[in-house]
């Protein structure tokens, strides 16, 4: 009983709203297209030519969407957290399944470099434009299998 009184008054005594839940001072890439415009990032939507893409063994994904923001990152000013934009911009894409699916040796090739699976371009480096792979590459492998291929326009 005695702990309970003491672990109860310690949580009381602790400010909580210092809580850094939000990891401030990381980079970060909106979820989806309306969180973008929410955190005052979002630049403009890209679309992809096709939106049924092949992850191997006879399964697709699809694009639900695709987008060109501002690089950002949670601050904390005053006390609070706000959103910290940059100059320079990032591409995202949102895919239906994925990271749900086990997908781990798939990833997105670009012009001679590789992407995660959410397609983060960072820098001034946008893939519009571009002829992007989904590519199967095991970890520490260098060769690669080509499942699929899209390009992402205005």
């Amino acid at each position: 009983m005695r702990f309970l009184i003491v672990f109860t008054l310690v949580l009381l005594a602790c400010n909580l709203s210092d809580l850094d839940t939000k990891k401030t001072g990381l980079h970060k890439v909106s979820s989806n297209i309306k969180e973008s415009k929410e955190n005052e990032v979002f630049q403009y939507q890209l679309f992809p030519g096709k939106y049924a893409v092949s992850i191997g063994n006879g399964q697709f994904d699809t694009i639900l969407e695709s987008w060109v923001e501002n690089q950002w990152m949670y601050a904390n000013s005053s006390g609070k957290t706000v959103v910290q934009k940059d100059s320079a911009l990032q591409t995202a894409i949102r895919f239906k399944n994925s990271p749900s699916v086990s997908i781990r040796d798939i990833i997105i090739k670009g012009m001679n470099s590789y992407l995660g699976w959410t397609a983060v371009a960072n820098g001034n480096n946008s893939l519009e434009n571009q002829t992007l792979y989904l590519v199967k590459k095991a970890f520490n492998q260098s060769e690669e299998i080509v499942l699929d291929s899209f390009i992402l326009t205005r």
